[in-house]
């Protein structure tokens, strides 16, 4: 049986717990005997203090819906790159054995691990999930319709706005076609819209797109607040979005825009086709292929090859944290959770790697700042105090 076995991968998690019997220990020490490898991996595992040592770095979010635990890596001083790997993953691509033992023992650690924060604290975390709060959208009259979270999505067709399934959304008929409509999603929840033109935008949390009833003119034009993925319908006439203090001018391609207010930053990732980017407060313009991203910072322009996927990760219910400083990090969980963050002192230097799925409880997540020594207190308001480092240091 070899290392991809999923039998042999569980094998060597229970190991780590002392949980094996007697038949499943002389398993275990027949496929150690097949290869100088295997020997060496289970050596290594049974070195605890080795383990202890080479871990002190490393955090972890695991996914309880599995024994295939994931981990973050959470560590200031980090100068590559490094992902996230279930234990799978680590054997598909031929990671080094060190690394199949890290993900083992954060498995281990996070069965045996002692909460820097109190028990209340962890309780009060644990019970926080994402908002209930329902999307809405607010009519040029100025009557809010709240939305049904169950439904796909929202559709401005003829009749004017429908659910994905044709069921009316409301009777309220729309006289003019310019007049504008938002349709706004709260923190912990995401939504669709189809436009009249066939364009699908997904909107993230604590986001707002305003939009025309009808595109008319020689411009599709939509506002953006906050963060959507666009699937522009292909025309003759610009699909034009403007956020902040940027507007993107396309014509049929697919593109996702962060430009939440409380970033210091806007990032516009392109997957399909092309689009311009126009910098309106430098007055500067650029042209970018599939798999760029232009972010804005300080009234510069700074353009990146990425991950695109990575960038709407939010659309399949998942965090992704590769690279993200502590204060980014914090600003995706106060938008999903609802939850305030106050810090008390200097904002922790940590960069978090990894990913984690939104259906997790805030408590969960937070486990990746217990291990890494940041002292935290989850109040009864929904509010996070960071106390920064244990001992002080930040």
């Amino acid at each position: 049986m070899d290392l991809n076995s999923q039998h042999i991968q569980l094998l060597l998690l229970r190991y780590l717990k002392d949980q094996l019997n007697e038949e499943e220990l002389k398993e275990l020490d027949i496929w150690a005997k097949n290869s100088t490898e295997n020997q060496a991996l289970l050596d290594q595992l049974s070195d605890e203090q080795k383990l202890k040592k080479d871990l002190t770095t490393f955090s972890y979010i695991p996914d309880r819906s599995s024994d295939i635990t994931r981990f973050v890596l959470v560590n200031a001083d980090i100068k590559h790159k490094t992902r996230t790997y279930s234990l799978k993953n680590l054997i598909k691509v031929g990671y080094a054995a060190a690394l199949l033992l890290v993900a083992g023992f954060s498995y281990y650690m996070y069965l045996n691990f002692d909460p820097v924060a109190d028990t209340n604290t962890e309780i009060s975390a644990k019970d926080i999930f994402a908002s209930n709060d329902q999307p809405f959208v607010i009519l040029p009259s100025g009557k809010k319709i709240t939305l049904k979270p169950s439904e796909e999505g929202v559709i401005v067709g003829t009749k004017g706005l429908q659910y994905s399934d044709g069921s009316s959304i409301s009777d309220v008929v729309i006289a003019n076609d310019l007049s504008e409509i938002k349709l706004r999603v709260p923190k912990g929840t995401t939504y669709k819209l189809t436009l009249s033109d066939g364009t699908t935008v997904w909107l993230n949390a604590a986001s707002t797109l305003t939009y025309p009833h009808k595109f008319s003119g020689d411009k599709r034009v939509v506002s953006l607040d906050g963060e959507a993925f666009f699937d522009v319908a292909k025309a003759d006439r610009p699909f034009v979005v403007h956020s902040r203090e940027q507007q993107v001018q396309v014509l049929g391609t697919s593109f996702n825009i962060n430009s939440y207010q409380e970033n210091s930053f806007i990032t516009t990732t392109l997957l399909t086709g092309e689009i311009i980017l126009y910098h309106e407060k430098n007055n500067k313009s650029i042209r970018m292929k599939p798999g760029e991203q232009v972010m804005i910072a300080d009234n510069r322009m700074h353009l990146d090859i990425v991950n695109s996927a990575d960038a709407i990760a939010w659309r399949s219910g998942k965090f992704v944290f590769d690279n993200k400083s502590f204060k980014e990090v914090m600003n995706d969980l106060a938008r999903w959770y609802d939850i305030k963050v106050i810090y008390e002192g200097e904002i922790p230097k940590e960069s978090f790697f990894g990913d984690a799925y939104r259906n997790n409880n805030l408590g969960i997540v937070l486990e990746a700042l217990q291990s890494s020594n940041i002292e935290y207190e989850m109040e009864a308001n929904r509010t996070l105090i960071i106390r920064g480092k244990k001992g002080g240091h930040k």
